[in-house]
């Protein structure tokens, strides 16, 4: 599940890569492995206002787990 995660958070659809950033947000710390962390630092740049809050909201469910160099870096 959480492999299938990390591929719709690279999705061309919006409504699939929002679905996948909530479900991520949902399932909290137990989604933090280092293909979702890879997939949310590259998320980071998605230009797509609802997306990007969502993506947000979903680092922010992740807790401190998230809170390495890369992502904190890709924030600034």
């Amino acid at each position: 599940v959480i492999a299938a995660l990390a591929n719709a958070m690279r999705d061309e659809n919006r409504t699939v890569r929002w679905a996948a950033y909530e479900a991520v947000g949902n399932l909290g710390e137990r989604a933090a492995n280092p293909a979702v962390m890879t997939a949310l630092v590259e998320a980071l740049r998605d230009e797509d206002t609802l997306v990007w809050r969502t993506l947000c909201e979903a680092l922010r469910k992740l807790g401190e787990t998230v809170a390495n160099p890369e992502v904190i870096a890709a924030l600034l």
